[in-house]
């Protein structure tokens, strides 16, 4: 399905990436993170900064680990119905051409012209779908793209330790504990950046090898990334991580699960 995105992991796009991806940081570190911890703790802004308490709920990874749980055992199932299903039918199909029963095809071609047509008029269409053949496959890439982003953001998360805002009142984004558990000093980066970012790379990855119309392909991809901007954004709004902890937790959350899913066939 996907073999159009087995591609070089590093790329000059990738390697523009990472550029334009530490420019942003150290931008937001130094002039923007704090200002803008400031300017969401003013009380006219608290609706709307319950209205992002609620969307961000939308980018906690336990929703996509049940959804690949959901996949990979929807999968299990539709292979084990299929594998009764065809052996069933060959079982017939052995019955019905069997010279006991007065039944015998004159060639190979007549056979495979009876089993055409019958297989064009059952169930068995479903069973070629590939929607249903990839249905576990596409279950287990998802969860791996979630452990192994998310395994990035939280080595980085303890090994730097960045308070979070909510927590210092002066909204200084320059205060650091290195090598903590404490979940008091996880700011940097997003964990919920990183799980909406992995989970529109995994879909657009899948999407742009299904043959339709490219701009509308592009449509959909543009939008699965717009919807997961907004909400890592929300991340900055309920004041539970600065600008550059959401740029970064995306950045993760999109090359990581690149890099797994270009190597996978």
């Amino acid at each position: 399905m996907a073999q159009s995105y087995n591609k070089k992991i590093v790329t000059p796009q990738v390697i523009l990436s990472f550029f334009i991806l530490v420019f942003l940081v150290l931008i937001s570190f130094f002039y923007i993170d704090s200002p803008l911890c400031f300017y969401y703790r003013q009380a006219n802004l608290q609706s709307f900064v319950q209205l992002a308490g609620q969307l961000t709920q939308l980018a906690e990874s336990h929703w996509y680990f049940y959804l690949s749980f959901l996949a990979m055992g929807g999968g299990l199932v539709f292979n084990k119905i299929k594998s009764r299903y065809h052996t069933f039918h060959q079982l017939n199909d052995k019955t019905l051409f069997s010279p006991a029963n007065g039944v015998k095809a004159d060639s190979n071609a007549e056979v495979t012209q009876y089993l055409r047509i019958k297989n064009s008029q059952s169930g068995n269409q479903i069973f070629e779908c590939v929607f249903f053949n990839s249905l576990y496959a596409w279950g287990k890439k998802l969860f791996f793209s979630l452990i192994l982003s998310g395994l990035a953001v939280h080595v980085v998360k303890i090994v730097l330790g960045r308070l979070r805002p909510y927590i210092e009142p002066g909204c200084q984004s320059d205060q650091f504990n290195m090598f903590t558990t404490n979940y008091q000093f996880q700011s940097f980066p997003s964990g919920h950046s990183q799980v909406s970012f992995t989970v529109a790379t995994f879909f657009a990855f899948y999407l742009s090898s299904f043959k339709i119309n490219g701009l509308f392909k592009k449509t959909i991809i543009f939008s699965f990334y717009l919807l997961s901007a907004i909400l890592a954004f929300t991340r900055v709004v309920t004041k539970d991580h600065f600008l550059s902890d959401v740029v970064m937790g995306s950045f993760l959350g999109w090359y990581v699960t690149y890099l797994y899913l270009s190597k996978r066939p």
